[in-house]
């Protein structure tokens, strides 16, 4: 098989569709790793679509991704974060944050994994988070060079 298998399902955009500056409560659809097939990049794609938003040019129903460049030097740090949030971690609290993540999915699997682990699995074709919701503000900011940047603040979930 071709590497443009299921090409006649694809969808064709204009623009990519990201999120913008603002403010969203979203559903996770996938969060996949993508080996890019030119170049020597890595990716973790979180995959939404928009329940809520506060930004009109990014509607409820919308599709919107988190591409998460794993060569640069801040990717580790971001799919953390995400994880984080998602497993209702805050990512600012004091303690051991490898410690409470591991603690909360060793809850859901019955039998702890080290993060590594679990970060695999959340990538994976079982695609563990599909259907879970979180919150998202998105903000700008400048890059070194002058540039902006959105930067993905994804909001811990209160689990109960």
């Amino acid at each position: 098989m071709g590497n443009f298998a299921g090409i006649e399902n694809a969808k064709v955009f204009k623009t990519g569709q990201y999120f913008k500056i603002g403010k969203y409560r979203v559903k996770i659809l996938g969060v996949r790793w993508v080996n890019a097939s030119v170049g020597n990049k890595e990716f973790v794609v979180i995959e939404t679509e928009v329940l809520e938003s506060n930004n009109v040019e990014v509607p409820v129903g919308a599709e919107r991704s988190q591409v998460i460049d794993m060569t640069n030097v801040m990717g580790m740090s971001n799919v953390k974060g995400f994880v984080a949030a998602i497993s209702g971690v805050d990512s600012s609290a004091s303690g051991d944050l490898n410690v409470a993540i591991e603690k909360y999915w060793a809850g859901l699997l019955g039998s702890p994994l080290p993060l590594s682990q679990i970060c695999d699995m959340i990538c994976s074709d079982a695609n563990p988070l599909a259907g879970e919701e979180i919150e998202l503000e998105c903000v700008e900011v400048k890059k070194k060079d002058g540039d902006p940047f959105t930067r993905h603040n994804w909001v811990t979930r209160d689990i109960q």
